[in-house]
């Protein structure tokens, strides 16, 4: 199943106290009204607990935490205003790709490629 989603809110954060960077992309400027989001996210250090349980990658979710992981993307790529989620093809999961439209607007794009590359390391790509 492939989600397409025309994203109006877009908010990055540097959560230093709790020690993780994060993006989160919303499907309306009202948050209270928001229905569909994907949130990234990485922590800024990772223990030896983390790297056992696979934990020591980006974090994704869409809508809640049934459709999360860790590292559970193939690549992300950004093309102009596309952010395209890629998943494996596997069995367990029905969602095979997440598509992002950007308002140009609505950002610093200068400081979301900067962030994404930081949250999503080698997953993500830039084309263009």
């Amino acid at each position: 199943m492939k989600i397409e989603l025309e994203i109006k809110t877009i908010n990055i954060s540097d959560n230093i106290d709790d020690g993780y960077k994060m993006i989160s992309f919303g499907d309306n400027e009202i948050e209270e009204n928001i229905e569909n989001y994907v949130i990234i996210q990485r922590a800024n250090a990772f223990d030896s607990q983390d790297e056992k349980l696979g934990m020591n990658n980006y974090y994704i979710e869409y809508n809640d935490q049934s459709n999360s992981g860790y590292g559970a993307c193939e690549k992300i790529v950004l093309d102009n205003n596309i952010l395209d989620f890629i998943f494996p093809v596997k069995k367990e999961i029905d969602i095979s790709e997440i598509i992002l439209k950007l308002d140009l607007k609505k950002y610093d794009k200068e400081k979301l490629i900067n962030y994404l590359q930081i949250i999503l390391g080698n997953s993500f790509e830039i084309k263009n």
